[in-house]
């Protein structure tokens, strides 16, 4: 008397108030969407709704989580990304998606998108970011424990007695310079560099 999963004509399956779990002893695919659409639009499409009836600010809207053991056989959330609704209004609708890292034994937020900006490393731990390039491992490295930003280097050098929060190092006049250009005809302004102390 009690529906556990249906079918319909649509072959639609629903599983009413329950869970799917898919286990298998090996590395195969458990879950595969296929479309086999020949057209422009997008396809397969995974949709995670949550259809409430009283939709509010700061509802958590879905959640994506890998999880493991660890040595203890304790099974935690290693990474997490995690979708809310920031305003919830009609018309102004706002949305912020965070990834979550364990690092340490301690859940942190990585990586996060809101409405105003976008976040890295939004709880302050000593996460440095590196961008790499086809010829430079550190093109653009934020050294998180020193608070610094480098470009070409990893780590600041120490000059008449300052280590500069951020800093330039090449292995040519090209690679070790900063330019300054206005593209304007006729203007009498020019590129400039302000010192100043308050």
């Amino acid at each position: 008397t009690t529906p556990i999963i249906s079918v319909d004509e649509n072959k639609d399956v629903a599983i009413p108030d329950g869970g799917l779990t898919i286990t298998t002893s090996d590395n195969t695919t458990q879950l595969t969407l296929k479309s086999t659409d020949a057209d422009a639009n997008t396809g397969p499409v995974l949709n995670l709704q949550r259809d409430s009836g009283s939709p509010a600010d700061d509802d958590f809207i879905g959640n994506i989580k890998l999880q493991a053991d660890n040595d203890a056989g304790e099974v935690l959330d290693h990474v997490s990304i995690l979708g809310q609704i920031v305003d919830a209004s009609d018309g102004t609708e706002d949305a912020k998606l965070t990834t979550y890292v364990l690092t340490g034994g301690t859940v942190r937020n990585a990586f996060e998108i809101n409405p105003t900006e976008i976040v890295i490393n939004e709880d302050s731990i000593d996460r440095d970011m590196r961008i790499e390039t086809d010829g430079d491992t550190h093109r653009l490295f934020v050294d998180a424990g020193n608070n610094r930003v480098l470009v070409g280097t990893t780590a600041s050098r120490t000059m008449s007695g300052v280590t500069p929060d951020f800093f330039i190092e090449g292995t040519s006049y090209a690679d070790s310079s900063i330019g300054a250009v206005i593209n304007a005809n006729g203007s009498i302004d020019c590129p400039a560099m302000f010192f100043g102390k308050s």
